[in-house]
């Protein structure tokens, strides 16, 4: 039988492989998620809740919110990690997914380290710094080679960004260090090797990145079709983004004199009373086929 951790590998070969990767890191995470039939977003989620995924399970359709965070290297590795549960079909069920102090009826503790997480945890870590780029790593074979396994350990996490703990696993999994050389620097973190060698304004950069609140850039694409169509209207537009009507409006009005104007806006009168009254969510489930029945799940 086939361990979860190598069932996690293997899909992250496969994933790579149909999405001609390579064994190059993921430089570009907001590209990352779209690789996947799901909306993604950045969120502000409740402490401890790393992330939520909510299926419709009469459509199959997947929005997961990722909590914005401080800690950059650490949001993208959930977002891999949710991929890993969505390739791995475990958004199937309807279990809700939560962490411990939510558990309840039908909800699974992404906390416990059953398969599915053991699996999409080695999923992440693979998709996002697969050994066989290390090991072809001509620099870091150099750094290793002459001793400065901090060094080393600096250029993998800058390169990969990732998260020291991670740098280091791939590294031993790799056959690059020993286990004592990992274990000796298991307590580095990211900012510490940021200052020392130099690329703390990348780090930081990152950061700032991370602790955005962001939308689905295909939900947002989608509504504004939508609005097109006259399906929505502008509250619509508004709910995807996470921003406010005024502010919708005022795109709208700036971008008008760079592209065509939205057949929408041609042909529908009294906008502002209907802006006013629409029903984003409403509107948004009739777009796109949603029922009333949802499963929810959050990690």
């Amino acid at each position: 039988m086939c361990s979860a951790s190598k069932e996690g590998l293997d899909l992250a070969i496969e994933f790579r492989k149909k999405h001609t990767l390579g064994n190059d890191p993921i430089a570009d995470i907001a590209g990352f998620m779209q690789l996947v039939n799901a909306d993604f977003m950045i969120l502000d989620l409740p402490a401890n809740v790393d992330a939520l995924a909510l299926r419709d399970p009469v459509t199959g359709a997947t929005v997961i919110g990722i909590a914005k965070s401080s800690v950059p290297y650490r949001q993208r590795f959930t977002v891999a990690h949710e991929i890993g549960h969505f390739v791995s079909n475990d958004f199937e069920s309807s279990k809700i997914v939560a962490d411990d102090e939510h558990s309840g009826p039908g909800i699974y503790a992404c906390g416990k380290r059953d398969y599915q997480e053991v699996r999409a945890d080695a999923f992440a870590r693979n998709v996002l710094c697969p050994t066989d780029g290390l090991k072809t790593d001509q620099n870091l074979g150099e750094l290793i080679g002459g001793g400065d396994v901090l060094a080393a350990l600096s250029h993998v996490v800058r390169k990969y960004q990732i998260s020291p703990r991670v740098a280091l696993i791939q590294m031993r999994r790799a056959d690059l260090i020993s286990e004592g050389q990992s274990e000796e620097l298991k307590g580095v973190s990211a900012p510490t090797l940021a200052a020392r060698y130099g690329w703390k304004a990348d780090y930081d950069r990152a950061v700032k990145v991370s602790e955005l609140v962001q939308p689905s850039a295909r939900l947002v694409k989608d509504v504004y079709r939508a609005y097109e169509q006259g399906i929505v209207d502008l509250p619509s537009i508004a709910f995807a983004e996470m921003s406010s009507v005024d502010e919708v409006k005022e795109l709208i009005s700036a971008s008008q004199s760079q592209l065509p104007p939205l057949r929408h806006d041609a042909n529908v009168q009294n906008q502002d009373a209907a802006d006013t009254e629409a029903d984003p969510f409403a509107e948004l489930d009739a777009f796109f086929g949603d029922g009333p029945d949802s499963s929810e799940s959050a990690q």
